[in-house]
């Protein structure tokens, strides 16, 4: 009897981990998708431009100088007017950076956010106007604090399970283990910010009211908990399987360049963010 229960149960979970992949059939997979690659796509190819740019103009500035010892040399040899032009120059190009990095910020909130606003609102099938876009905006930011606290802590909880396990015995192989253990544990709690952040926009979705829809998000995932965590850990098995099946492989087992690996990690981040937040928003919807 117990079997048969035990045995039920697993079919259940299997099937209702299968039912998840259904988001892939639908035009709205797709849709979300391409926003999430435009998005990334862009600011990837400003920031490349804007290094490109830099770099060109402080080879211009450096005069062939390959090294600090040789600018050093070339900067002592220089007259007061040389040295005076090549301070103007340096400004210029701090000047330069400053500007750029706060063009390329401005334009990845207001980027993102749009896109973001646009998902959204295909997902919920809301009509809101674009006036809410600044209000985006603001959520984008509140999100990027809140985010980057909670990468900082749990940084510090990898570190702490990698050495508390140290504790108890070293050598190569364990410290090895070690350190696949606090990893594990760092992407379990990733997985768990991002359908916090996805919990917070849908509720935000409904209201525009940022504080308020933080509050909210929080509280919806302690609602929907128990079937939110069955997600977390599908999302975390899937990766877990990706890992393994596809990255791993093509890391040990395939002479391919890293830009290659880089651009499958990339593909397959989208792919997976896409997934994910379709498949948060249809258990919430549904249970």
């Amino acid at each position: 009897m117990k079997k048969n229960k035990f045995g039920s149960w697993i079919k259940k979970r299997f099937n209702n981990y299968k039912s998840g992949f259904k988001p892939f059939n639908t035009k709205l997979y797709y849709k979300t998708l391409l926003y999430d690659f435009l998005v990334l796509l862009i600011i990837s190819v400003s920031f490349l431009s804007f290094g490109f740019l830099l770099n060109r103009l402080s080879e211009n500035l450096l005069g062939g100088s390959t090294s600090a010892l040789e600018l050093q040399n070339a900067v002592i040899q220089m007259s007061t007017l040389q040295l005076e032009e090549f301070m103007q120059e340096v400004k210029l190009l701090v000047f330069a950076f400053l500007i750029g990095l706060v063009l390329i910020a401005v334009a990845f909130f207001c980027i993102y956010s749009y896109s973001r606003h646009s998902i959204w609102n295909n997902l919920t099938r809301n009509k809101s106007s674009q006036k809410v876009f600044f209000k985006w905006i603001l959520l984008t930011f509140s999100l990027l604090i809140i985010s980057t606290i909670y990468i900082m802590i749990v940084s510090l909880i990898s570190f702490l399970v990698q050495n508390f396990l140290l504790l108890f015995y070293y050598n190569e192989i364990y410290f090895y283990i070690t350190q696949v253990i606090a990893m594990l544990v760092s992407l379990f709690l990733l997985i768990l910010l991002l359908n916090l952040l996805f919990s917070i926009k849908l509720n935000f979705v409904k209201e525009f009211r940022v504080w308020h829809s933080i509050g909210k998000g929080f509280g919806l995932v302690k609602e929907k908990f128990k079937s939110l965590i069955e997600v977390i850990f599908y999302q975390y098995f899937t990766l877990l399987l990706i890992s393994l099946a596809i990255l791993l492989p093509l890391r040990h087992f395939f002479d391919i360049s890293n830009i290659t690996l880089r651009v499958v990690q990339f593909i397959i981040l989208l792919l997976f963010l896409s997934w994910s937040r379709i498949y948060f928003y249809k258990t919430v919807k549904e249970k």
